[in-house]
């Protein structure tokens, strides 16, 4: 099964129609809210709990969770942009990245 990798422009956490609308509903416009929200969102559809563990120490990947059917990696090494790596690791986990709402909202 082959990774999928998504590119989400960090300011996608300022001034998209989802930031503004989370930072209405919190009453807080601070993006690493937004962001951490967007991440949590990100684990309820995948079902998976985030954790936030450093992938590797000598750079800026992070394991953000995982479980039997997917694993879910954050690289903030670009200014401009987030590379989010979800690997399938099960048919299931496939077609779970398939359905995903909140990566395909942030890509467009």
């Amino acid at each position: 099964m082959k990774k999928h990798h998504y590119k989400i422009p960090i300011s996608y956490f300022s001034s998209s129609e989802y930031a503004v609308k989370l930072s209405h509903e919190l009453d807080n416009n601070a993006e690493g809210l937004i962001f951490d929200s967007f991440i949590h969102d990100l684990g309820a559809e995948l079902l998976i709990d985030i954790v936030y563990g450093k992938a590797n120490s000598e750079n800026n990947r992070w394991y953000l969770g995982g479980n039997k059917d997917v694993e879910l990696y954050l690289d903030s090494y670009d200014e401009k942009f987030y590379e989010l790596t979800i690997n399938p690791l099960s048919p299931h986990g496939e077609l779970q990245i398939q359905n995903l709402q909140s990566v395909n909202e942030a890509l467009h």
